[in-house]
């Protein structure tokens, strides 16, 4: 999981404000305001001497989120960029910038206006002069000499509480910080390992002993996916640290006589050295010169034992010979014997024991020491005087210790056991005497002859190294195995991360796969829509063509009924008009009779020309009756043929808009189809993609599986001051160091010798290596991390908005993004090549508060950014455009992660909830409530869907993204929770909060560790 951290600090923002920048077509001069004299100013920074004026007078209404006349006036960017009227500021040329000459009053609108809302007064004479010269300079961002004398001051010592965690990808480290502090553990160690200090900062005169790593609190840091490198957000600066690869200072370069061994006192800060010519050398573990050094004057073997407080050492010559030597070399007791010296063991100033053939001789310094002893070891004694030739008395012997068959290999004496020795021989057994007693206190069956062995300083741990060079960890006192070390622990974690990386690919090509289906049946079941569609479609053309032809029938009745009600109505029409001649006729007749009648004329012709137009009007009338009544039928038969007519235009319309409706939805079928089948070649291409990726990786495991662990074949072991630590050192050239405690691996270190011949630790933090070639090598024994790149500066707003509250590597590890922003103003997320420093992409205005997480997707294509303006938005990391926007919190949204397959986003909130969300459409898939105070983190843990979660309630939870449900809540948290980080396994999680403390478990949810604040100085009893 991405890993880093936020944590959220409120600020004030602007107060006063001018009139929005936007520019009438006609200007009306004013009388303009005075400008001092400002041509002597050298230098003139936007941070320091412009910004202050603009935010007393200017951006409560020209900033970010409140864009009056869409100018903003908060960095230079926005100001040369300008606002309605275009760009406010012309560089070189103040009297050409609207943004002078308005606040200076020459034109209107005059800036600030008269009788303003807030009472913003004019711009002063230097303050314009300010102005007008930043403008004539260029309009520089420049630096702030102001903001390079800040009035720092020390963040003291004390249990801060960490707002920054993150756990390494392969589990090995976690580093937290408390204010500017860093801290690197080990997990592995389960311990304090080291400081990250930037030793530059001693500079600022804050400091003296002990730097911290930043000047401000440390509100992020993220570690490198793959290489031990951490990265720090602090104040305007990310600084990034890494392991340095141990190299051993030279003490004797090559070329002078093999080292035959070294060895180091067990109290003091003492080793000694036995080169093959007899020099003998002693150094102390904070100088690489000796001071002492002699040269024995006959040939010695590659045995040393040096004295617990280091004044004396024990030798072995080729003549069988032991000898008791101080540092100026003089002999202070010897013992010769007729068979070879296999072991010995300087136990104090009084005792040495002597490994001969399957026995175990014990010398004393004193005649008398063991009176029984001298009488049972009178054969030795014998040979002791017949082969010394010194000037001393030789040390008797006081005692045999015999058990076993074959030599004995390996002799180390007990710390604070003085009457107690280890010893190892060739049948593979490991026992425990004690010497006065003449008793095997304890056995140890180890199943292989011994070549060497070590014992931790308390007696509780034995390294033992094997005739064929494997080695292993035992407990000395229950004589179990803690572990054998046959694999190379380095070679195991890359192993490990070759084999998440084939685990991830594969889990991505399922999910294609799973897309690649769901494709196909999309196409399928859109392929039966647009054949169920163009049936339809035909259906629809079929009806239509029959609604058609219905109303064409329609229409032919409707228009014979038509013809024959005009005909109908034509005749009724014509006996109507021939009705109306004979009543005109008749009416003639009949005034003429009147007037004959007037004139007593004969009236009986005209009479009967009456009588025939009084029959013709009856025949006329009985005529009409008859049309009237057939024009009534036809007339009525036509209404319902009209009827029918309507019905069969109303079906045609109809059977049109059912045949539209299913051309369009055949065309829209038809194009489902297509889109269908592009998202269906598009998913294909993904697969194809990822499966090439999934060979690729999965090739890359079996190649690293088939690769065989480098060899173990170890030639010496030794333990660290307090047996904290085992030392291995393989002949080929590789310095290990190991947790005495669970025998697990920690670190690892090059020595670039084939030719390793000795080990010994001395002092509290030192390693002596020396080769068969001469070379004799100081080794650190906790190797160093170190400040290789700083990015940003204290003193430059430019390259980082205030605090750097969100970091994060990409998957590649070639890019860091960082989040940050002015509070209630914008957000800043920019992508940098970390290693050069170069800023690879800067993304336009992704919050418009302060960014407070981002993280990368595990393909690498896109970033996701969380922030304080309850936003969680996607940009795609080569564009720097934005993809998508995911909106639904209420208050600041503090964490944001993806799962391993970029399906899923998980984001935490300040309003106490948790969302998960589709992260290729935005839909929101469910939110997880039920806290009572803020989700300050989230994160997806290892391979699945499930998210660790932290909260101020206190909480830290693993629940289901699906529904919600509590998988899992760890516990021994008693505080305020900010952050929470793990593995990319998921394996080792980590907690921590206002408590200051450390909280560390395994899976299943058991305690692994805690690392509460510790105080100043680093624990150096290693």
């Amino acid at each position: 999981m991405p890993t880093r951290r936020q944590s959220f600090f409120s600020r004030l923002a602007g107060i006063l404000l001018v009139i929005p920048f936007v520019f009438p077509q006609t200007l009306v001069a004013q009388d303009p305001l005075p400008v001092a004299d400002g041509s002597k100013l050298e230098s003139v920074s936007f941070t320091r001497d412009i910004l202050p004026i603009f935010r007393k007078k200017c951006l409560a209404c020209h900033n970010q989120s409140d864009k009056e006349g869409e100018l903003v006036l908060e960095s230079v960017a926005t100001i040369r960029k300008g606002g309605d009227s275009g760009p406010a500021i012309v560089a070189g040329k103040p009297d050409a910038s609207l943004l002078f000459v308005l606040a200076r009053h020459a034109d209107e609108p005059i800036m600030p206006p008269e009788d303003n809302d807030v009472g913003a007064s004019n711009l002063t004479p230097d303050e314009l002069a300010r102005l007008r010269r930043w403008i004539e300079l260029g309009a520089e961002e420049g630096k702030s000499t102001a903001e390079a004398k800040m009035d720092w001051r020390a963040i003291p010592e004390g249990p801060h509480p960490i707002f920054a965690l993150a756990v390494a990808p392969n589990g090995r480290y976690l580093v937290a910080s408390r204010g500017n502090r860093l801290t690197l553990y080990h997990l592995g160690a389960r311990q304090r390992w080291t400081d990250l200090s930037d030793p530059a900062l001693v500079r600022s005169g804050l400091y003296e002993k002990r730097p911290p790593a930043h000047l401000d609190y440390v509100q992020s840091v993220a570690f490198h996916p793959t290489r031990p490198i951490v990265a720090s957000g602090g104040y305007r600066t990310i600084k990034i640290w890494q392991r340095v690869e141990p190299s051993g200072q030279i003490v004797a370069p090559a070329g002078g006589a093999p080292v035959l061994q070294a060895d180091a006192a067990r109290d003091t800060d003492v080793a000694v050295v036995l080169r093959g010519d007899g020099t003998v050398s002693w150094y102390r573990s904070g100088s690489t010169k000796s001071f002492a050094m002699w040269k024995a004057d006959q040939a010695l073997l590659a045995l040393l034992s040096v004295s617990p407080d280091g004044t004396q050492i024990a030798v072995a010559t080729k003549e069988n010979r032991v000898e008791v030597r101080g540092t100026d070399g003089k002999i202070q007791g010897s013992r010769a014997f007729s068979e070879p010296v296999h072991a010995i063991a300087l136990v104090d100033s009084k005792t040495l024991v002597v490994g001969l053939g399957d026995r175990v001789v014990v010398l004393a310094n004193q005649p008398d020491h063991n009176k029984e002893g001298n009488q049972q070891s009178t054969s030795a004694d014998k040979e002791g005087k017949k082969q010394s030739s010194q000037s001393v008395p030789p040390w008797p012997v006081v005692g045999e210790l015999r058990e076993g068959k074959g030599p004995v290999s390996a002799l180390e004496p007990m710390a604070g056991q003085p009457t107690s020795v280890v010893a190892g021989g060739e049948d593979g057994m490991v026992r425990v005497w004690d010497v006065r007693a003449k008793k095997v206190m304890r056995r140890v069956s180890t199943g292989k002859p011994i070549r060497a062995l070590a014992v931790s300083g308390d007696g509780k741990r034995m390294v033992v190294v094997h005739g064929d060079g494997l080695a292993g960890l035992w407990d000395l006192p229950t004589g179990k195995r803690i572990a054998d070390w046959k694999v190379d622990p380095d070679w195991e974690l890359e192993l490990d991360r070759v084999r998440w990386k084939a685990e991830l690919a594969k889990l991505r090509v399922n999910g294609a796969n799973q897309d690649v289906k769901a494709a196909e049946n999309r196409l399928k079941g859109e392929e039966t829509n647009a054949k169920k569609a163009s049936e339809e479609q035909k259906q629809a053309s079929e009806a239509l063509a029959k609604q058609k032809e219905a109303l064409e029938k329609a229409r032919k009745a409707f228009e014979q009924a038509k013809q024959k009600q005009q005909a109908a109505q034509e005749a009724l029409q014509q006996e109507e008009k021939k009705l109306e001649s004979v009543l005109a006729e008749l009416k003639k007749v009949t005034e003429e009779i009147e007037r004959l009648k007037k004139e007593k004329a004969d009236t009986a012709e005209v009479q009967k020309r009456r009588s025939d137009l009084a029959k013709q009007e009856q025949a006329v009338r009985a005529k009409i009756g008859q049309l009237k009544s057939e024009h009534q039928k036809a007339t009525a038969a036509v209404k319902p043929v009209r009827q029918e007519l309507d019905k069969a235009e109303a079906a045609v319309k109809t059977a049109q808009t059912n045949l539209q409706s299913a051309e369009r939805t055949a065309q829209r079928a038809a194009e489902l189809v297509q889109r269908a089948k592009q998202e269906l070649a598009e998913a294909k291409k993904v697969s194809e993609q990822l499966e090439a990726a999934r060979r690729q990786a999965d090739e890359a495991r079996q190649a690293k599986e088939k690769t065989a662990s480098p060899t173990m074949t170890f030639v010496a072991a030794s333990f660290s001051r307090g047996g904290r630590f085992a030392l291995t050192v393989s002949g080929d050239g590789r310095l290990y160091l190991w947790d005495a405690v669970t025998g697990a691996g920690l670190e690892r270190a090059e020595t670039g010798s084939a030719k390793v011949a000795s080990l010994t630790c001395f002092g509290s933090q030192a390693i002596l290596v020396g080769t068969s070639d001469g070379e004799l090598k100081r080794w650190p024994l906790v190797p160093q991390w170190k400040l290789v790149q700083t990015i940003g500066d204290v003193t430059d707003a430019g390259s980082l908005a205030d605090r750097v509250t969100a970091l994060a590597f990409s998957p590649d590890g070639r890019l860091l993004a960082s989040g940050s922003g002015d509070p209630s103003r914008s957000g800043q997320l920019r992508i940098w090549e970390w290693e050069s420093g170069k800023l690879e992409k800067e993304i336009p205005e992704p919050h418009s508060d302060m960014v407070l997480d981002v993280a990368f997707s595990h393909d690498g294509q896109f970033i996701a950014s969380s922030g304080a303006d309850r936003f969680v938005k996607v940009f795609d990391v080569h564009s720097g455009k934005h993809v998508r926007s995911y909106e639904g919190h209420t208050s600041h949204v503090l964490g944001v992660a993806f799962s391993a397959d970029d399906r899923l986003l998980a984001s935490a909130s300040a309003d106490q909830s948790a969302k998960m969300w589709d992260a290729r459409t935005g839909e929101q898939k469910r939110t997880i409530g039920g806290f009572k105070k803020e989700v300050t983190d989230i994160g997806f843990q290892g391979l699945t869907t499930n998210v660790l979660l932290a909260a101020g309630d206190p909480a830290v939870q693993l629940r289901r993204s699906d529904n919600g449900g509590v998988l899992r809540t760890f516990p021994g948290v008693s505080d305020y929770v900010y952050v929470v980080s793990s593995d990319r396994r998921g394996k080792r999680i980590a907690a921590a909060g206002h408590q200051s403390v450390v909280w560390v478990w395994s899976d299943d949810g058991k305690a692994w560790a805690s690392f509460p604040y510790a105080g100043e100085t680093l624990d150096s009893k290693k």
